[in-house]
């Protein structure tokens, strides 16, 4: 007679037996470190530092964060796609995050000497000095940690990837505390200690799991190849990264530091309940090449919703309860806003499984349309309800997140549909010539 422990038994030897679901817990172990981790970093952060302060940061890091999307170039979605095939992986990842921080760091000097005078102050663009070094190898360091953590995915290893991003969190919450008395630019700098330590330690990982059987290519060639079929990609990530970073600046324009300080937090906070499908479909995405994406694809939507659901029902209840940790002003102004934001995140699920289907089968357009999209309804619907206060502009990313899922699916049944009708034609014409 099967018993509950035997069936319970079975179904974990199952999980630790797939690859996909295997490195979907880690990449979610890894998730679940970051946001323990980014809590208590700006849990400390809002307890040591005025409102204003917390808000100045996270439109630091929201324009950070846009600049470093700029810089990649697309190539995290090459690197996905390439890394294991590729014979020469070293030179590969070289030239990848070389370019990536090169573009990086020119784009932000760039932006801080020529846009920065005439920009708004409160992107966060006129800097001087040693705060201008500080943001613009911030930069460069989100930007190649990013392509190095997209490399460790690429070759399966998730463990060390969970490993260096660990060891990267706690170094910026030791920084925090030592550099608490430096005022602002601590803030800034804490948080860059993590990222350049995390950076590191994924170039040591990943670099002796790389293979050198192949000729060497030279830079530009790989960049010339790579550059010009990730060209579509990279637009669309681009465009699917605006939501995020943008709309922090958003809050900043219109309701100030202080406003952007009790939103962003709720933000945060919302936003670790993305890793969930952004993990989930990335492991998908390097799956679903070698196999059925639909088989994939109902894998990922079990696996994404069966962690993400109970996730949005304890943030929902514990909203208050969460935010009063950073004080009784986040508490008083974001629960609602966290709420909302909770919710959402059940929806821009789907966005993050539409996305990685279309990037599998290669339907760059349908990926640009949908990313597109998904930012204009967002930035306009969340900028206009904005006026009318904090939870008014989480329900205008809610119903917005809506919108663009229920399009997300269309097109991606429209644009399958239209794949196959074409390799139908494409048989039969091949059948007559024969």
């Amino acid at each position: 007679m099967t018993t509950l422990r035997d069936v319970v038994a079975g179904r974990l030897r199952a999980v630790s037996r797939d690859a996909q679901y295997r490195a979907s817990l880690l990449l979610l172990a890894n998730t679940v470190s970051l946001a323990g981790f980014g809590f208590v970093f700006w849990t400390l952060a809002a307890r040591s530092y005025p409102d204003a302060a917390v808000g100045w940061l996270a439109g630091t890091t929201a324009a950070v964060n846009l600049l470093a999307t700029f810089a990649a170039l697309g190539l995290p979605n090459t690197i996905l796609r390439h890394l294991g095939g590729t014979p020469n992986a070293r030179e590969f990842m070289l030239t990848i995050v070389g370019a990536v921080a090169a573009v990086g760091g020119g784009m932000t000097l760039i932006a801080i000497l020529v846009i920065g005078p005439i920009a708004p102050h409160s992107l966060n663009l006129d800097q001087r000095g040693g705060s201008s070094l500080l943001v613009t190898a911030l930069v460069i360091l989100t930007a190649a940690s990013s392509a190095l953590d997209t490399g460790l995915i690429a070759i399966r290893a998730a463990g060390p990837l969970l490993v260096k991003n660990l060891a990267g969190s706690i170094a910026k919450i030791v920084a925090l505390g030592l550099l608490t008395g430096h005022g602002t630019p601590g803030l800034v700098a804490a948080y860059s200690v993590g990222t350049l330590l995390s950076c590191l330690l994924g170039a040591a990982v990943l670099w002796p799991r790389l293979k050198t059987t192949g000729r060497p290519e030279g830079p530009l060639k790989i960049l010339r190849r790579n550059l010009l079929t990730s060209a579509g990609n990279y637009t669309g990530t681009v465009l699917g990264i605006l939501p995020s970073t943008v709309v922090p600046l958003e809050v900043l324009a219109i309701r100030g530091p202080d406003e952007t300080a009790w939103f962003a937090i709720a933000f945060q906070l919302a936003g670790f309940l993305n890793f969930i499908p952004a993990t989930s479909s990335q492991v998908m995405f390097a799956e679903a090449r070698k196999g059925s994406l639909l088989r994939y694809l109902q894998k990922a939507f079990r696996s994404i919703y069966a962690m993400l659901l109970p996730a949005a029902l304890v943030i929902f209840v514990a909203a208050p309860y969460l935010l009063s940790a950073f004080g009784p002003g986040y508490a008083e102004h974001g629960t609602w806003t966290l709420r909302l934001l909770a919710l959402g995140a059940l929806l821009t699920a789907g966005n993050y499984l539409v996305d990685a289907a279309l990037i599998a089968r290669d339907h760059t357009r349908s990926y640009m349309f949908m990313n597109g999209t998904n930012s204009i309804l967002v930035l306009v619907l969340v900028g206009l309800l904005l006026h009318q206060g904090l939870t008014a502009a989480a329900l205008g990313w809610v119903i917005a997140q809506g919108l663009s899922a229920a399009i997300g699916v269309a097109v991606m049944v429209a644009a399958f549909h239209d794949k196959r009708r074409s390799d139908l034609r494409t048989t039969i014409g091949v059948r007559k010539t024969a």
